[in-house]
């Protein structure tokens, strides 16, 4: 219909005149409207591009198109690679991004990639207890997951050192039993 072509003509506008914002946006709006959702992701992707100058609305525009990847697209896959990528343009996205990333990462099992966003997390929080807490979910990820009980104990130290908590001194004194380390604690 009448969407189909003013897409089709914003589309050559917007390829002649190598990404305008203001066409990209007007592109975006009829793909949505149609709810064609790769070529949506598409808009987002030349439109992210088209702003590079400005990385908090670059990443604002990346953080559009990894939602898109995660509800509409189910691509969860590439909707984490996307919600790093604007995590790698501006930091101040963190809050919006990292809690996403955690759901992404513990919904895929992906237990490495889940440690590397804690671990960010951990990094920027200002908030002892949120520290405290990231540093924790990594230790258990890292004893219960990776079976890793050097890094648990690294991490249960660290979030015992940012906030001391019954529960992490506990889960510190159970690693280091199941080590045969009872001399540590």
């Amino acid at each position: 219909g009448r969407a189909d072509e003013a897409r089709e003509a914003y589309q050559a506008a917007a390829h002649l005149l190598e990404a305008d914002a203001g066409l990209l946006k007007a592109l975006e709006q009829i793909d949505r409207r149609l709810e064609d959702w790769p070529a949506l992701s598409a808009d987002l992707a030349a439109l992210a591009d088209a702003v590079q100058g400005d990385p908090h609305l670059r990443a604002a525009v990346m953080v559009a198109r990894a939602r898109l990847h995660e509800t509409h697209i189910d691509d969860p896959d590439a909707a984490a690679e996307i919600y790093e990528s604007a995590l790698a343009v501006d930091r101040g996205a963190a809050p919006t991004v990292l809690p996403v990333l955690r759901r992404l990462h513990e919904q895929q099992r992906r237990w490495l990639d889940l440690v590397r966003a804690l671990r960010r997390e951990a990094e920027l929080a200002t908030d002892p207890d949120a520290k405290a807490a990231a540093l924790y979910r990594i230790g258990q990820v890292q004893a219960e997951r990776l079976g890793s009980l050097t890094d648990a104990v690294d991490a249960f130290d660290a979030s015992a050192h940012a906030v001391p908590r019954a529960a992490t001194l506990q889960a510190l004194a159970d690693l280091h039993a199941r080590r045969g380390q009872d001399a540590a604690l």
